[in-house]
C-alpha cells in the first residue's frame, strides 16, 4: 500500500521539481524575450493594417507575412539578444555573431544544468549521479517511489528531533498525497458539500418530473 502512495507522491514531487527548476527559469527567459520582441514590434505596428489584424480572416499569404514580420522576426531577435547578453554576462568577449549565439546557448544550458545540480542536492542531499543510479536501479514506476524516499529521507535529517525512518516515511508519503489532493481542489469538505448539494437537488428534480407527467 505504501509503495503505490509513494509512486503517486513521486509524480507530484517530480512535477513540482521540474516546474521550479525548468519551467520557471525558461518562462522568465521567454518573458524577457517577449518584452524585447514587443519593443521591436512597436515601430512595425502600422504594418498590421497591411497584413490585417489578428483574428481577421485574410489571404493566407498576408497571414504568413504578418506572422513572419510581426511575430517570428521580433521573437527571434529577442531570443538572440538574450543569448548574446548571457554570453557577455558570463565573461564572453566580442566575436562573430554566430559564435556569440552558440556561446549564449551553451551558457543557458550550463546555467540550467547548474540549477538542476544544486536543486537535486538540496532536495535529496545527494549528487545527481547518485540519484540517477538509485532511480534507474528499479523497474516500472518504482523510480518515482525511490525519488519520494530520497526526498523524504533528506527532509528527515533536517528535523530538530529524530524520528524513526519507517514512521517518517509513512507520514511524509501521506502528507505529500494530502497536500496534492487539497491543491487539486479535492478536499473532503468540498466533496462533502458537493454530495449534499446533489442530494438536495435530487428531490426537486423528481418533483419537477412528477409535475411534468
Amino acid at each position: 500500500m505504501l509503495e503505490p502512495l509513494e509512486i503517486f507522491d513521486g509524480a507530484v514531487l517530480l512535477v513540482v521539481y521540474l516546474a521550479l527548476t525548468a519551467f520557471v527559469p525558461l518562462a522568465f527567459f521567454g518573458a524577457a524575450a517577449g518584452i524585447i520582441a514587443t519593443v521591436i514590434r512597436l515601430p512595425l505596428s502600422p504594418l498590421s493594417r497591411l497584413f490585417g489584424e489578428r483574428g481577421e480572416r485574410v489571404h493566407p499569404l498576408r497571414a504568413l507575412l504578418r506572422f513572419v514580420i510581426l511575430g517570428a522576426i521580433p521573437g527571434t531577435i529577442g531570443v538572440a539578444v538574450l543569448l548574446i547578453a548571457l554570453h557577455r554576462l558570463a565573461g564572453g568577449t566580442g566575436a562573430d555573431l554566430g559564435d556569440q549565439l552558440l556561446a549564449g546557448v551553451t551558457t543557458l544550458v550550463g546555467t540550467l544544468g547548474g540549477l538542476q545540480d544544486a536543486a537535486i542536492r538540496s532536495w535529496t542531499g545527494l549528487a545527481p549521479a547518485d540519484v540517477l543510479a538509485r532511480v534507474t536501479a528499479v523497474d516500472g514506476l518504482r523510480p518515482l517511489a525511490v525519488w519520494t524516499a530520497l526526498v523524504g529521507a533528506h527532509l528527515a535529517t533536517m528535523l530538530p528531533a529524530s524520528v524513526a525512518p519507517d514512521t517518517f516515511r509513512v507520514v511524509f508519503a501521506a502528507g505529500v498525497a494530502f497536500v496534492a489532493v487539497m491543491a487539486l481542489g479535492l478536499s473532503p469538505l468540498r466533496l462533502l458539500g458537493a454530495l449534499r448539494r446533489s442530494r438536495a437537488a435530487a428531490p426537486s428534480v423528481a418533483g419537477a418530473r412528477g409535475r411534468g407527467a
